[in-house]
Order: C-alpha cells, then structure tokens, then sequence
C-alpha cells in the first residue's frame, strides 16, 4: 500500500512538472496613436540587445509627440518640429520599416543612442523614463538637429526653438 501510495505521489508530480505555464498572447502597445504603434513581444518579454537585421528600406523617424508651456504661452503644432522658448518638447524616434510600419522591438532591440550634432548651442535633450524618447527644451533661439541611432540605422530631424 505504501509503495502504491510513493508512486501515486510521484507521477502526480510528474505530470505537474510537465505543465507548462501559459504565456500571455503578444499584442499592440499603443502609447500614442498620432506617434507609437509598437507591436511586439508583451510587457515581462525583453528584446534581445543582438535583436534581428531591420528590413531593407527600413528608416528612424524622429517627431514631437507633445509639448508643456507655460500657462499664456501658444503651443505650436507638433508637425511644426517649433518649440517655444519657455517650453518643454516631448520628441521620440520610432524604427519603421520600408512601408513607414513601427517595427517590433523583437526586431530593433532596446538599444538606442541619440546626439544633437548640429546646432547643441541652442537646445538640451535630456534622457527619458523611455530610452526611444527625449525631453528637450531651447536655452537659445535658432535650429538644431537631432539624431537617433538603432543598430546601424540613423535618423536625423531639425527643429526650431523660437521665442
């Protein structure tokens, strides 16, 4: 009896090991629907920093997705690429690919590194809680570009800091 009961035991936890755990279905993230459409892996799911090759015809874009201003202060448009001098820009870059589709960041990975190589005299873009999106704000009226690199991939925009 006792021996029946051990094997009772062991095949019950057995077949409790051979489950396997359900994984959650991957979806869409939509942060922003003008800006963000991310589909890929589900939240508790990392990319890989050795992710895999971006298509062919595949591009960065970089655009404003919003912008804090004092209050008084008219906001221009987000398609302006302007931002006022006591304001606040929200900018981020989203790889695409040839088709002008977000890619997953199954396919593009968590890494990014972004500068401002031209015009850094007139603005500062500082490091976001969202490694794709920068806060810049204008300390100086003029242009500056800024640039996003994802894998060997660059994107470049210019924008406006005016009074």
């Amino acid at each position: 009896m006792k021996n029946a009961l051990k094997i009772l035991v062991l095949l019950s936890c057995a077949a409790l090991l051979m489950c396997a755990p359900p994984t959650a279905p991957s979806g869409t993230t939509n942060t922003n629907t003008n800006i963000i459409n991310i589909t890929g892996p589900t939240p508790n799911t990392s990319p890989s920093p050795n992710a895999g090759v971006l298509p062919p015809g595949s591009f960065i874009r970089i655009g404003m997705f919003g912008e804090t201003c004092p209050s008084g202060v008219t906001v221009p448009s987000n398609g302006s690429r302007q931002i006022r001098a006591k304001c606040t820009a929200s900018i981020t870059a989203t790889p695409k690919d040839g088709q002008g589709v977000d890619l997953p960041a199954s396919v593009h990975g968590p890494n990014i590194a972004w500068s401002i190589p031209a015009g850094s005299g007139v603005a500062n873009c500082l490091a976001d809680s969202e490694p794709f999106n920068r806060t810049c704000s204008c300390f100086g009226l003029g242009t500056f570009t800024l640039q996003a690199t994802v894998k060997d991939l660059t994107g470049f925009a210019d924008f406006e800091c005016i009074p």
